[in-house]
């Protein structure tokens, strides 16, 4: 994680997160494909099939997280028995929680509320890097999410530009941006 578009663990780790059937799941999956593939990543926005099978791999992983971690030692112990090299960084992966909030925000605007907006304050942003101030990285990252995924921040009913104003405690109201605001 740790980039603006959508990698097959992202959409994996979004979809255990609401706990969908199958079918809704399917259905989510072919209509993100159809609607929104200019949010993945490079090398699955031509290629359906690997879009959904990474994405079915990763669920699979992360429901049974715990298993595949216990038996992992044995799997390489396995596959080094083999004449296999297996390099362990090459399976882990961290997740930077502010990128899985806009992308998961993103998504359920978009295909799971009725409601076209969410509300969270800076602080509440700011505690999922474990920051009880910002810095300029910090709000240069959540304006390059709020840019890529064509979002609006509202306070008051009115259109906030500078990120840097906002009082931590102020709600700020996310939503997406309309085809005529996308133009101007």
């Amino acid at each position: 994680m740790g980039q603006l578009s959508y990698s097959a663990l992202d959409i994996a780790v979004i979809l255990c997160k609401r706990d969908l059937g199958i079918q809704e799941e399917s259905r989510f999956l072919l209509e993100f494909w159809d609607s929104k593939r200019r949010f993945l990543e490079w090398k699955y926005q031509s290629n359906k099939q690997r879009f959904l099978q990474d994405v079915q791999y990763w669920i699979h992983y992360l429901n049974d997280k715990n298993q595949i971690d216990a038996e992992f030692p044995d799997i390489i112990k396995d596959g080094e028995s083999n004449g296999s090299r297996m390099d362990i960084e090459d399976y882990w992966h961290d997740t930077d929680e502010i990128d899985i909030l806009f992308k998961e925000m993103y998504i359920q605007m978009t295909f799971f509320e009725q409601k076209k907006y969410i509300r969270k304050s800076m602080r509440q942003l700011l505690k999922k890097y474990h920051l009880r101030r910002r810095t300029a990285k910090i709000v240069e990252k959540i304006e390059q999410y709020i840019r890529f995924y064509e979002l609006q921040m509202i306070i008051n009913r009115r259109p906030i530009a500078d990120i840097r104003m906002i009082p931590l405690d102020q709600p700020i109201t996310f939503r997406l941006r309309t085809n005529r605001e996308r133009e101007k």
